[in-house]
């Protein structure tokens, strides 16, 4: 590691976000060999032995008590014309309330154009998101 000779080379990179009401343990997520076995079956024929290594990091965010960013966030009320804070359920609450990473590792990145359609196909397209929360 410290050379740098790194055996497993990142192919490509997924995050899924889930809101409340949505159950990660009920998506694709749970069965991480599932998803390797439907990616391998979707890579043209000759790629489907290459060596792979399926990775599935879960977040979830616990926000408690005051944080670092706590009084710096306002909203003005045109009623009253007064600032007033958002507090951290005000400003969390569109958040998901938790996440997973997906990646997919080879031993080098020849085939990483085919592993992301793979990807696609069975994960779906990703779009650029509307803003940057």
């Amino acid at each position: 590691l410290l050379s740098r000779q790194v055996a497993w080379k990142m192919a490509c990179e997924r995050t899924f976000n889930f809101h409340a009401g949505q159950a990660e343990r009920t998506s694709i997520f749970s069965e991480p060999d599932l998803v390797e076995k439907r990616i391998r079956a979707t890579l043209p024929v000759n790629l489907r032995e290459i060596e792979l290594r399926i990775d599935v990091a879960r977040h979830y965010h616990r926000p408690s008590g005051r944080l670092p960013a706590g009084g710096q966030n306002f909203l003005l009320d045109p009623a009253i014309c007064t600032p007033r804070e958002l507090h951290d359920d005000e400003l969390f609450q569109s958040l998901p309330t938790s996440f997973s990473i997906f990646r997919v590792y080879s031993k080098d990145h020849r085939h990483d154009a085919a592993l992301h359609a793979a990807v696609n196909a069975v994960l779906g397209a990703v779009a650029d998101s509307k803003t940057n929360m």
